[in-house]
């Protein structure tokens, strides 16, 4: 049991660290030295840093991959989708998306390291781009085709403004989310300019 405590609290301290300064600015004594171990032992929990890092990563991915089903799920199908007509339908970016993702401290530190490391990793750079564009998309997507009516019009209403939506929340994203620390006045700030884009660019396929 003390050797997967310590393991964990490494991968804690490597994640604490990471968010805040960048992979090449955390050292391995770093993160004994915050573990409580010496910094020959942590060798008998990881090989290297990189390990630690593609460790948290994996990790990651794994919860990330629960919270995206969760999403699925809870978007209206079609039928449902069509009744409502309303901002209900994106229930799940305020219930799910930014509260149990974007503002969770865990999924917030990762996000940060991802947008740090992408620039020097390729594989970092892989995951930065699904679970911060590629993945997001998929889900709004989903949101506006349940939303879209039968003419190739609403289709392509609801393709442009699924495109128009997601450069906004891209952009509130990393302004608010990831820029600095992450304060409530940031969160208010975020979800009160994310449903504004909402209401605006979708009037015209609720009122179709």
């Amino acid at each position: 049991m003390k050797e997967k405590n310590t393991k964990q609290l490494l991968k804690d301290a490597a994640l604490d660290f990471i968010s805040d300064h960048g992979y090449e600015s955390t050292s391995i004594r770093d993160l004994a030295k915050a573990a409580g171990i010496k910094e020959s032992s942590f060798y008998h929990h990881f090989k290297s840093k990189h390990e630690i890092l593609d460790n948290i990563l994996d990790e990651f991915e794994e919860k990330a991959e629960v919270i995206f089903k969760e999403i699925i799920d809870a978007i209206p199908k079609s039928e449902e989708a069509k009744a409502v007509l309303d901002l209900s339908s994106f229930d799940w970016l305020s219930n799910i998306y930014i509260t149990k993702y974007l503002f969770d401290p865990y999924f917030n530190k990762v996000l940060r390291v991802l947008m740090l490391e992408q620039v020097h990793d390729d594989e970092v750079l892989s995951k930065y781009n699904k679970w911060l564009f590629d993945k997001p998309m998929e889900i709004t997507k989903e949101t506006f085709k349940a939303m879209e009516g039968k003419s190739s019009q609403s289709q392509a209403n609801a393709a442009h403004c699924n495109l128009v939506l997601n450069s906004y929340l891209t952009k509130l994203t990393f302004v608010y989310a990831l820029s600095g620390k992450l304060t409530d006045d940031k969160k208010i700030k975020f979800s009160k300019d994310i449903y504004k884009v909402i209401f605006d660019i979708t009037k015209g396929l609720f009122n179709e």
